[in-house]
């Protein structure tokens, strides 16, 4: 779970790229030589990725398939963007999004006080 600071910071950095990348089919190379394929669930503010349908490979060429595989963030090293992808339109669409499902929760101006 992440607080209210990790959700904005992750608005004012490429976190949001990547959560506007949910339902794409990509590679994620990670920090220990290892890479996963599939199809990006959702991302976490800190990142953390849950992929479906993914395959493991490792250093060695060896494959494990797994239904569902959370990738912490920290253990990123680098994320394939297919060429399809608009990375500017993906990120405002993400943003506004993000601000159209805040707007419900923001507080409603006190009218006048009860006495």
């Amino acid at each position: 779970m992440c607080t209210i600071q990790d959700f904005l910071a992750g608005q004012r950095s490429l976190v949001c790229f990547l959560q506007g990348m949910a339902g794409v089919c990509t590679t994620i190379e990670l920090r220990n030589e290892t890479t996963v394929h599939g199809t990006i669930e959702t991302v976490d503010a800190l990142m953390g990725m849950t992929i479906t349908d993914a395959v493991l490979r490792t250093l060695h060429g060896e494959e494990q398939h797994f239904e569902s595989f959370y990738v912490i963030g920290k253990h990123v090293r680098y994320v394939h963007v297919p060429d399809d992808i608009h990375v500017e339109q993906t990120i405002r669409n993400r943003l506004r999004t993000t601000a159209d499902g805040m707007s419900a929760y923001r507080r409603k101006p006190k009218r006048g006080r009860l006495p």
